[in-house]
């Protein structure tokens, strides 16, 4: 069986590891099972998959894992506030120059920062400290699986200049980072 979920959990990974991914942390969560059920189908194969309860702890070994091999690395957690969580690995990252990927599954834009519990707004969590970021909407996305995965290929290209804006769908970058 197959869902718009996991079509783009599949989209997302093929383009992180085109870019050279090969380690991913994931932080089970209900939101965030479509990109668990892929991981776990590409694990040993073209991933190497850590599975870790707590989302700070995982976005460390990430970031670990990240300056090690000099090759990009995420963490997948689920909605609200798990993101949360990743905020000081991300801001090292960002102060190191280390490449870390933070996938965070969200609601759907109808049920977001509601206040309802673990709920929050999450485009822009991370502003400052990243240098794009990707809210891919499964409503608004007739993203076919290829324009996504060029869409993350796009995100984890070294940037061309500062001063240069990348085009595509709900991409925004930070021209300092």
């Amino acid at each position: 069986m197959t869902s718009d979920a996991l079509l783009t959990a599949a989209a997302v990974l093929d383009g992180l590891t085109d870019s050279g991914l090969r380690e991913l942390f994931v932080c089970p969560g209900s939101r965030s099972a479509p990109f668990a059920y892929e991981a776990a189908r590409r694990d040993g194969r073209d991933l190497s998959v850590h599975v870790r309860l707590d989302e700070r702890s995982a976005a460390f070994h990430a970031l670990g894992a990240a300056r090690a091999t000099g090759r990009p690395a995420a963490v997948v957690t689920t909605s609200g506030t798990a993101a949360g969580n990743l905020l000081p690995a991300v801001m090292e990252a960002h102060h190191a120059g280390v490449p870390l990927v933070a996938i965070t599954a969200d609601r759907p834009p109808e049920l977001r920062g509601t206040g309802a519990n673990q709920t929050t707004v999450q485009p822009g969590i991370f502003a400052g400290f990243v240098r794009v970021e990707l809210d891919v909407v499964l409503e608004d996305s007739a993203h076919d699986p290829q324009a996504l995965r060029e869409l993350v290929l796009e995100a984890l290209a070294p940037p061309r200049s500062p001063f240069s804006d990348r085009k595509g769908t709900r991409l925004r970058r930070d021209p300092c980072t």
